[in-house]
């Protein structure tokens, strides 16, 4: 089978936005080397929503990190978006031989058309393969 890229098995995205529990098995990422300060983007994306987290910094293991972490939730199509005022990202594993990230975040954003803000909670990504 070829395919770009294919999800591992087990690959996932879970969060509870707004006391709404999300999913997705539709979650890729790309790490972007760099010599000063790497970074990496984690994407989840269903018909309706998508969370795009990013961090920039040195990768290993990290607990609560929220110096470089940034999230936002959109919709495709949509000119909506809620764009993070704060939260933290854990990275549990980062296997830079298989090439996947585990790790769980939270963070709280506010709507760029409506000012509402919105919580995202006990977010987690498993087994997420990752391209450079």
């Amino acid at each position: 089978m070829d395919c770009e890229p294919c999800l591992e098995e087990g690959a996932r995205m879970t969060a509870t936005i707004d006391e709404i529990e999300w999913q997705t098995m539709d979650v890729s990422a790309t790490v972007f080397p760099s010599t000063t300060e790497s970074s990496i983007t984690i994407d989840g994306k269903t018909d309706t929503l998508n969370i795009q987290l990013t961090y920039l910094g040195p990768f290993g293991i990290i607990n609560n990190q929220s110096e470089g972490f940034s999230a936002l939730i959109y919709n495709d199509g949509a000119t909506e978006s809620c764009n993070s005022t704060s939260g933290t990202i854990t990275f549990d594993e980062f296997d830079q031989i298989e090439q996947v990230v585990s790790g769980s975040f939270e963070f709280e954003c506010t709507n760029n058309t409506t000012g509402d803000m919105r919580r995202v909670l006990s977010g987690t990504f498993t087994n997420v393969p990752y391209q450079q």
